[in-house]
């Protein structure tokens, strides 16, 4: 834990910790679908760090969120460009569903394309 952390930070820096370095998928209300990887907390209270890509639309219907994670992006689906971000996870900021179970191969597809 960080020195100087409030509770409800210190909860998510716990939550978030084991998965930093992994595959992550969000869908957020604001922020929309993103696929990348995890950094870390953002430099803003109740924010993550990724680095990935936000999609746009995908192949299989816009609200397949788990089949997206499962069988990832295919040629022809709206991709913006991989890039860091950061994505607010605080209550009431929109977070609609975020998952680590998501392959490293969806990944890399999602970065090649």
């Amino acid at each position: 834990m960080v020195k100087g952390m409030n509770e409800g930070l210190k909860l998510i820096h716990e939550a978030i910790e084991p998965h930093i370095g992994k595959p992550i998928a969000i869908r957020h209300h604001m922020s929309g679908v993103w696929l990348g990887v995890l950094l870390g907390l953002g430099w803003m209270p109740h924010m993550i760090r990724i680095e990935g890509r936000r999609v746009w639309s995908w192949s299989g219907g816009r609200l397949e969120f788990s089949e997206l994670c499962r069988d990832g992006v295919k040629n022809g689906d709206r991709l913006g460009v991989w890039t860091e971000t950061q994505i607010p996870i605080g209550p009431g900021d929109g977070l609609v569903e975020l998952t680590t179970q998501i392959t490293p191969d969806v990944i890399e597809v999602c970065r090649s394309l």
